[in-house]
């Protein structure tokens, strides 16, 4: 670079003016390149989100989309890190795709939907043993009445302490979990703030994402999820994976049901990851 400035000096040492426009088109040629540059590496990456619910040690069979067994769910994580697969956090998602930071190889999320207490009790030990990260989107008023529902929730001081392992993510699965489809603008806006104020309250952190209750969502429901602060938006028990051209707003996961074997499990992403 420094050769390649002292011939552009030398040629135009008595026109200085052309000299500086040359100077500029110089830098404006090396930065394009580097953008095309980053551009080509960040389209390569193609970013796998796995859904989960509760963890039980038994269940019926024709509700495996929702349960999966604490046995099942270790040889799932366990397949991921065995094939290469390292689990991020959507912070690093999103700096990815807004600042061009650096993803790790196979990139994935693991997430869960709901705030079941299993997740703490089951799924929480298990990524701390193997060191994995993973998102929790609470339903907020759960936290607050954890044991009034058919399968209990987990509360705040659950919440907090995942939060600080610094593995786990509580993200914002709404405040009362209604499908947004259903309810008037004002509703939908009151779901998403109350969350977020619940989140920064009790876990003293802006939430990032927003995960929509059984997916449903419109042009309406983002654009007042956007406004509530989320950056970030994701669906439900969609096929599929996220490139650089899915909208931040509609990020799709995979629902995972019990029924899935580890083997079928990366399988499937690999197919998903083929060029």
């Amino acid at each position: 670079m420094g050769k390649i400035k002292k011939r552009i000096r030398s040629l135009f040492i008595n026109r200085p003016v052309a000299y500086h426009l040359a100077k500029k088109l110089l830098f404006l040629s090396v930065f394009m390149v580097s953008m095309l540059y980053i551009a080509s590496s960040q389209e390569q990456v193609k970013l796998p989100i796995l859904l989960y619910h509760n963890i039980a040690p038994s269940y019926p069979a024709e509700s495996e989309q929702l349960h999966i067994t604490p046995e099942c769910f270790q040889e799932h994580m366990t397949a991921l890190k065995t094939s290469g697969f390292t689990p991020i956090s959507f912070q690093e998602y999103y700096d990815y795709r807004v600042s061009g930071a650096s993803l790790p190889d196979k990139p994935i999320i693991i997430s869960f939907d709901d705030g079941y207490i299993t997740n703490y009790e089951y799924a929480y030990p298990i990524l701390k043993e193997l060191n994995m990260k993973a998102t929790f989107f609470a339903v907020t008023k759960s936290s607050f009445y954890p044991t009034a529902f058919p399968i209990p929730h987990y509360d705040w001081a659950m919440a907090n302490e995942m939060q600080s392992s610094g593995l786990i993510d509580i993200e914002s699965h709404s405040y009362t979990h209604p499908k947004h489809t259903d309810l008037t603008l004002e509703k939908i806006e009151q779901e998403a703030r109350l969350s977020y104020y619940d989140i920064q309250t009790f876990l003293h952190k802006e939430p990032l994402v927003y995960s929509y209750p059984n997916g449903a969502f419109s042009e309406q429901t983002k654009q007042i999820v956007r406004k509530a602060g989320y950056k970030m938006q994701v669906k439900v028990g969609n096929d599929g994976v996220n490139t650089n051209d899915t909208p931040l707003d509609e990020l799709v996961r995979i629902n995972i049901g019990g029924l899935t074997t580890s083997q079928q499990l990366i399988q499937m992403l690999e197919n998903y990851l083929k060029p």
